[in-house]
């Protein structure tokens, strides 16, 4: 199973041609762009979320992400692990490194 490249991946904010693509690599069936999914655990945890730009980023990130885990792994992850994945990515983009 080839592994798109990042540069070719479609914007942050657009839905995936398939229902099929959908559910592979993390894009909720509802309408929610990722950004606004990244927004929500920034709110949902209590903290400051960046600016808009810096935002789109972390979502694009989570997205690909997960893309490039789950593909390589060859797993078809359901809806809840594939959300929880998105989450934890956003909160550890969010919250500040811990010092060994």
């Amino acid at each position: 199973m080839p592994i798109a490249s990042p540069e070719v991946q479609p914007p942050v904010d657009q839905l995936p041609q398939t229902s099929t693509e959908a559910s592979a690599f993390g894009h909720s069936h509802s309408r929610q762009s990722p950004a606004c999914r990244a927004l929500n655990v920034f709110t949902d945890n209590d903290l400051v979320a960046p600016e808009r730009d810096h935002l789109e980023l972390i979502a694009r990130f989570a997205v690909q992400a997960q893309l490039l885990l789950f593909t390589a792994a060859m797993c078809h992850p359901d809806q809840d692990r594939l959300n929880h994945f998105f989450n934890q990515f956003v909160l550890a983009c969010a919250l500040p490194a811990q010092a060994s």
